[in-house]
Protein backbone atom coordinates (compact mmCIF):
# COMPACT_ATOMS: atom_id res chain seq x y z
CA UNK A 1 0.00 0.00 0.00
CA UNK A 2 0.64 3.73 0.28
CA UNK A 3 3.30 2.91 3.65
CA UNK A 4 5.24 0.51 1.13
CA UNK A 5 5.52 2.48 -1.39
CA UNK A 6 6.50 5.75 0.02
CA UNK A 7 10.13 5.77 1.87
CA UNK A 8 12.00 8.89 3.35
CA UNK A 9 13.05 10.03 0.34
CA UNK A 10 13.69 8.77 -3.29
CA UNK A 11 15.58 6.17 -4.35
CA UNK A 12 16.33 7.56 -7.54
CA UNK A 13 14.37 9.99 -10.25
CA UNK A 14 12.46 7.21 -11.76
CA UNK A 15 10.92 6.76 -8.50
CA UNK A 16 9.83 10.11 -8.43
CA UNK A 17 9.04 10.92 -11.08
CA UNK A 18 6.59 7.30 -11.16
CA UNK A 19 5.13 8.42 -7.87
CA UNK A 20 3.89 12.14 -9.88
CA UNK A 21 2.58 9.85 -12.81
CA UNK A 22 0.49 7.79 -10.60
CA UNK A 23 -0.65 10.92 -8.44
CA UNK A 24 -1.35 12.47 -11.95
CA UNK A 25 -3.42 9.99 -13.67
CA UNK A 26 -5.52 8.93 -10.41
CA UNK A 27 -6.17 13.34 -10.17
CA UNK A 28 -7.14 13.09 -14.12
CA UNK A 29 -9.39 9.92 -14.25
CA UNK A 30 -12.06 11.38 -11.54
CA UNK A 31 -11.75 14.56 -13.02
CA UNK A 32 -13.12 13.07 -16.08
CA UNK A 33 -15.25 10.78 -14.01
CA UNK A 34 -16.80 13.31 -12.32
CA UNK A 35 -17.21 15.34 -15.46
CA UNK A 36 -14.82 18.60 -14.16
CA UNK A 37 -13.43 20.07 -17.57
CA UNK A 38 -9.69 21.32 -17.14
CA UNK A 39 -11.23 24.98 -17.82
CA UNK A 40 -13.34 24.22 -14.47
CA UNK A 41 -10.42 22.66 -12.57
CA UNK A 42 -8.02 25.71 -13.60
CA UNK A 43 -10.68 28.75 -12.43
CA UNK A 44 -11.02 27.01 -9.23
CA UNK A 45 -7.22 26.25 -8.55
CA UNK A 46 -6.43 29.55 -10.39
CA UNK A 47 -3.86 27.96 -12.72
CA UNK A 48 -3.38 27.37 -16.85
CA UNK A 49 -4.43 25.01 -18.33
CA UNK A 50 -0.95 23.70 -18.61
CA UNK A 51 -0.32 23.66 -15.16
CA UNK A 52 -2.83 21.43 -14.89
CA UNK A 53 -1.59 19.53 -17.70
CA UNK A 54 1.68 19.00 -16.20
CA UNK A 55 0.49 17.94 -13.08
CA UNK A 56 -2.05 15.66 -14.83
CA UNK A 57 0.96 14.22 -16.88
CA UNK A 58 3.11 13.85 -13.76
CA UNK A 59 5.74 16.01 -15.16
CA UNK A 60 5.40 18.03 -12.03
CA UNK A 61 4.98 17.78 -8.50
CA UNK A 62 1.60 19.22 -7.19
CA UNK A 63 2.36 21.42 -4.08
CA UNK A 64 0.40 20.37 -1.42
CA UNK A 65 -2.07 23.11 -1.38
CA UNK A 66 -3.37 22.44 -4.55
CA UNK A 67 -3.48 18.79 -4.21
CA UNK A 68 -5.74 19.27 -1.16
CA UNK A 69 -7.64 21.63 -2.95
CA UNK A 70 -7.91 19.09 -6.08
CA UNK A 71 -9.03 16.18 -3.80
CA UNK A 72 -11.84 18.89 -2.03
CA UNK A 73 -13.25 20.01 -5.72
CA UNK A 74 -13.26 16.37 -6.82
CA UNK A 75 -14.59 14.87 -3.58
CA UNK A 76 -11.24 12.71 -3.00
CA UNK A 77 -10.29 11.00 0.39
CA UNK A 78 -6.53 11.53 0.22
CA UNK A 79 -5.82 9.48 3.33
CA UNK A 80 -3.11 7.75 2.08
CA UNK A 81 -4.66 4.28 3.20
CA UNK A 82 -6.98 4.81 0.76
CA UNK A 83 -4.35 4.79 -2.26
CA UNK A 84 -2.93 1.80 -4.39
CA UNK A 85 -0.02 2.47 -5.87
CA UNK A 86 0.17 -0.39 -8.35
Amino acid sequence: MCEEFWQPGFTDADDQSRYYSVIGDLLKQNRSAKGFSERTVCDYLQITPEQLQKFENGETAIPLWYFVRLCHILQINYNCRNVYFP
